[in-house]
C-alpha cells in the first residue's frame, strides 16, 4: 500500500488577522502579499469605495483575498466600528497623511494603549517626520525626489511606465510587518512601523550611486540594453563584466574580432555600442534570441505586459493563474514543504462597496 502524503502545513501566516484601512496601491499591496501568505485580511473602505476601484483590474490584483467592509470613519459609528475591528487585529496598515489616523482615533497611540502587541504599520509619502512630512505627492514625486527618474542631468525623463516607488513600499512593509511579527512571537511586544516612500526608493537607487563618477555599471556598458532587430522587434541584451557572454554573443553575430576585448577595453570605445546595435540590426528577433539562448547568452524577447502574462514558464511555476476568469499574477516565491498560503488563486477581490 502507498504510503500516504502527508497533510500540508498550516499557510505561513495562518491566523494572523490584518485590517486595512490604506487605499490606491502601497498599502493594499502589502496586504496582498500578507494574505498570499495566509493571512486574514480584512479592508476598509470609504463610502463609495477605494479610489482604486477606478481601475478594474489593478484593483482586482492587489485586492484579491481580502474581505471588505465599508466604514465612514467621519462618523462615530464608522469609527467605532474601527475600532472594533483593531481590537482583534495583529496586524493595522493605514496610509493616510500623518496626523490623519490619531484625528480619528485610529493611530498608533490609541491602538497600542489597549494591545500593546498590536504592529502598525504606517504608510505615507515622506514619512511622519521631518520638513516633507504631510506634503501631497504620487509615486512619480517619489521617484523624482529619490533620483530614480533621472536617466542623466540632460535629458527630462520620460514618465515611469511602473509605479516603483509604490510597489517597493508596499514589500518593504510587508517584510517590516512580518519582522515585527517575529518578535512579537518572542515576547518584545508590538511595533509602529514608519515607511517612507520617498526613502524607500532612495534605498533603490543604490546600484546607480557612482553615477556621479563617470556613469553607472547599466549606462556604461555597450552590451547591456534593449536593441532593435530587424523586424521592428526588441531584444534585450544582458551581458556586463563577463567574458564568456561576450565571446558567445560575438560568435553568434560574426563579432570575432572583437571577442577578445576586455570588459574595460568594451566600456572604454565609444564607437562598440553602435557596432553591438548595428550587429543586432541584421536579425529576425526570434532567430537571433534562438541562438544566443543556445550559445548560453543572456537574452530575452521584449514583452508587452499582457504577452508575458500569457508565457508558459509562468504557468508552469504557477506565477500566474486565472482568478474570476481574469489571469493574475500571484506569489512569486515557492515554499518547501508547501502551506506558504500561495499554492493556488486567492479568492475574488470583494464586491464594489456603496
Amino acid at each position: 500500500m502507498a504510503a500516504s502524503a502527508e497533510p500540508a502545513p498550516p499557510p505561513l501566516l495562518g491566523g494572523v488577522r490584518v485590517i486595512d484601512f490604506s487605499s490606491n496601491l502601497p498599502g493594499p499591496y502589502a496586504t496582498l502579499l500578507l494574505a498570499q501568505l495566509g493571512a486574514d485580511v480584512v479592508k476598509v473602505e470609504p463610502p463609495g469605495g477605494d479610489p482604486a476601484r477606478a481601475f478594474p483590474r489593478l484593483f482586482a490584483a492587489v485586492n484579491q483575498g481580502k474581505t471588505s467592509e465599508c466604514l465612514d470613519l467621519k462618523s462615530e459609528a464608522g469609527r467605532a466600528r474601527g475600532r472594533e475591528l483593531v481590537r482583534d487585529a495583529a496586524v493595522v496598515v493605514e496610509g493616510w497623511r500623518p496626523g490623519v489616523a490619531a484625528r480619528l482615533g485610529l493611530g498608533y497611540g490609541d491602538v497600542r494603549g489597549e494591545y500593546p502587541d498590536s504592529v502598525y504599520v504606517s504608510i505615507s509619502g515622506y514619512g511622519q517626520t521631518g520638513d516633507r512630512a504631510g506634503a501631497p505627492g504620487h509615486d512619480v514625486n517619489y521617484q523624482a525626489e529619490a533620483g530614480i527618474l533621472a536617466v542623466d542631468p540632460t535629458h527630462v525623463p520620460a514618465v515611469p511606465v511602473l509605479p516603483v516607488a509604490d510597489m517597493a513600499s508596499g514589500l518593504f512593509a510587508a517584510f517590516a510587518a512580518c519582522a515585527a511579527l517575529f518578535a512579537v512571537a518572542r515576547g518584545q511586544g508590538g511595533r509602529f512601523i514608519d515607511v517612507s516612500m520617498t526613502d524607500v526608493a532612495l534605498t533603490w537607487t543604490l546600484p546607480r550611486l557612482d553615477l556621479a563618477d563617470g556613469g553607472d555599471v547599466f549606462t556604461r556598458t555597450p552590451h547591456y540594453g534593449v536593441y532593435a532587430c530587424s523586424d521592428g522587434r526588441a531584444l534585450a541584451l544582458g551581458i556586463v563584466h563577463e567574458q564568456h557572454f561576450w565571446r558567445g554573443f560575438c560568435q553568434v553575430v560574426g563579432l570575432d574580432d572583437l571577442a577578445g576585448a576586455t570588459y574595460e577595453q568594451r566600456c572604454d570605445d565609444p564607437r562598440l555600442r553602435a557596432v553591438v546595435a548595428d550587429a543586432v540590426a541584421g536579425w529576425p528577433r526570434d532567430e537571433l534570441l534562438a541562438r544566443l539562448q543556445a550559445a548560453d547568452v543572456p537574452a530575452s524577447a521584449v514583452r508587452m505586459p499582457w504577452e508575458a502574462v500569457g508565457a508558459e514558464a509562468f504557468a508552469h511555476r504557477g506565477t500566474v493563474h486565472r482568478t474570476a476568469g481574469t489571469a493574475t499574477i500571484g506569489h512569486p516565491a515557492q515554499y518547501t514543504p508547501g502551506g506558504g498560503g500561495a499554492a493556488g488563486p486567492l479568492a475574488a477581490a470583494p464586491a464594489a462597496q456603496r
